[in-house]
């Protein structure tokens, strides 16, 4: 690339001044460069054709020539890694950069978008965190479930409604107990690495599933799986499930070689989705798998990099030559872009306090409703920044589309001297757990608070010896909402950990009740009566839901938002003329 070896040229000539007219003779701007004159009259035609200096040299021996050097070094420098990055040569421009990783995660972010590419379509996007290892049976976040579902395909999938549709089975039916389930699957299917998909295989990954901890809870009704013939997976249940179905259609039963279930750290996964992934370190680098069943994805590369910063988790996707698109959590404001769309939802889930029922010194049921009212969100966010209260809003129940809880009034009683909180490693639960501090420092409670990773907190045999009596958390539905609210209900660890003996039981029988007797379609009208009993009754108490807004400027086309607030990254296109 020429503009690399003219820029050492340049950075010389800088020290005659940058920005401003100055009159020099060819021998000093040769001694400069040290090289001859005629070298020097060159490296000045070529830098000009560049835009990077304006020179009017004067006839005659010893006259002084007009020369304006248009860009600082560092500005420069910025410029031509600008188009190293544009260009995909990552490497070449960090390196050109110095290894500065702060200025190269500033340049991603303005360079970002989609963009044409030698003939290809390529998505580049900025994420302040980097990815856990993107397979379907470990606990992940909100945003890796969002890849998990580009990366891997289930058997079936599950519409927000309850309405299941085909996947890599195309067929599917159950006796009339919905105690044995029958999946048929299309013929040729393949991993990204090549390998078959079949029912054989499939047999083994589900009976090393049903092995993990994590999955004993959905699975434990499953008496068996079999290969009725390649094609053909048989499902057989100890109780009637009438929405195992929609289980299936959950990330966490996406259809992966059964190998890869040992696997806890591997980066390079081996998925049977849309997308396959073909680097995962500093940057996510998916690319389109030619072979998926369904619809190819538009884009041949996706690029997501890890560009650290203090701040809510948010996918930037903004340009100024390329496609720009801006996701952020924010308050409801009116987007005065011309030309731009706007897409907002509330996230289907919440931020929520837990009360640990089985801590050394459990708060009574008495204490729990006073405290309730004593960490009010309402005065939560009187103690909260600009940045941190605005996009969420007030939640009445766990999930936004579901009716106010009544509690009875709460009577004031005394409290423990000291409630300390265990939160994970996100930004908007740190910052809620800091605002509940402030509010029982005030009321002369001491408080600390101890972060935890997602995994511990997902973890039944740690969650369980929790000393601490609170715990502020978060959840967010998936795309198959009903099953996935139910699943949440049956087996996250966390919640089932912290409440008491009989609360558990009483929760585990209704739950069983619902899967052996109602439809998919009706699951989230069953789990509301328990969400209000667990609240009413503070087993926990939700504080936010969060908005959700994604903008669209001028040429992003025909894209929309998903379940986990991100751009559907299968549906990015451009028309060829755009660059």
């Amino acid at each position: 690339m020429v503009e690399l070896k003219r820029f050492q040229y340049y950075r010389r000539l800088a020290k005659l001044g940058t920005g401003q007219d100055c009159r020099v003779s060819l021998d000093e701007v040769a001694s400069c460069f040290i090289t001859s004159k005629r070298h020097a009259r060159n490296l000045l035609r070529e830098m000009q054709t560049l835009q990077w200096l304006y020179w009017q040299p004067n006839a005659g021996r010893n006259q002084r020539s007009l020369l304006h050097l248009n860009y600082t070094v560092d500005e420069l420098q910025q410029r031509v890694a600008h188009k190293l990055i544009e260009q995909s040569h990552y490497n070449q421009a960090l390196e050109f950069l110095d290894n500065d990783h702060s200025v190269f995660g500033k340049l991603l972010r303005e360079t970002s978008g989609a963009s044409n590419r030698s003939g290809q379509l390529h998505l580049q996007l900025t994420y302040p965190r980097a990815f856990g290892p993107l397979l379907p049976h470990l606990p992940q976040r909100n945003s890796e479930r969002f890849f998990l579902r580009q990366v891997f395909a289930n058997l079936v999938y599950c519409s927000p409604e309850g309405t299941i549709s085909p996947g890599l089975a195309h067929h599917w039916q159950h006796n009339e107990s919905a105690s044995v389930w029958t999946f048929y699957l299309r013929p040729n299917l393949s991993f990204h690495n090549g390998d078959k998909i079949d029912a054989h295989c499939l047999v083994s990954l589900f009976e090393n599933l049903q092995a993990l901890p994590l999955y004993q809870a959905e699975l434990a009704h499953l008496h068996s799986v079999v290969a009725k013939q390649s094609l053909c997976l048989e499902f057989t249940l100890n109780t009637p499930d009438f929405g195992f179905h929609g289980l299936l259609a959950d990330t966490r039963y996406a259809i992966q070689p059964p190998e890869q279930i040992q696997q806890s750290s591997l980066r390079q996964v081996t998925g049977s989705g849309a997308f396959q992934v073909t680097e995962h370190n500093q940057r996510l680098q998916l690319a389109a798998f030619s072979d998926y069943y369904h619809c190819r994805a538009l884009p041949d590369e996706v690029t997501i990099w890890n560009v650290p910063h203090e701040g809510r988790e948010l996918m930037e996707l903004t340009g100024t030559a390329f496609t720009r698109c801006q996701y952020s959590l924010e308050s409801h404001q009116t987007d005065s872009v011309s030309g731009s769309a706007e897409q907002r939802q509330l996230e289907y889930g919440c931020i929520y306090l837990l009360f640990n029922q089985n801590s050394p010194q459990p708060l009574s049921l008495e204490q729990r409703r006073w405290l309730t009212a004593c960490l009010h969100p309402e005065q939560l966010l009187q103690l909260a920044t600009p940045e941190t209260s605005t996009g969420i809003q007030i939640a009445l129940n766990l999930l936004p589309f579901w009716g106010p809880v009544r509690k009875p009034q709460p009577t004031k009683v005394p409290l423990p001297e000291r409630l300390d909180i265990a939160v994970y490693d996100q930004y908007d639960v740190r910052k809620t757990a800091t605002s509940v501090k402030q509010l029982l420092d005030q009321s002369g409670i001491q408080c600390s608070i101890r972060t935890y990773s997602l995994a511990t907190l997902q973890c039944k045999d740690k969650v369980s010896s929790l000393k601490e009596s609170l715990v502020i958390c978060s959840t967010n539905l998936d795309d198959n909402r009903p099953s996935s609210a139910f699943r949440w209900f049956l087996s996250d660890p966390l919640l089932n950990s912290m409440i008491s003996t009989d609360a558990h039981n009483w929760l585990k029988q209704q739950l069983l009740a619902i899967r052996q007797t109602t439809p998919l379609s009706d699951y989230l009208k069953k789990l509301e009566y328990l969400a209000v009993t667990m609240i009413s009754e503070c087993w926990l108490m939700p504080f936010y839901h969060q908005w959700q807004s994604l903008h669209f400027q001028d040429i992003l086309q025909d894209v929309t938002m998903t379940e986990w607030g991100w751009p559907d990254i299968r549906e990015v296109w451009m028309t060829k003329q755009q660059h």
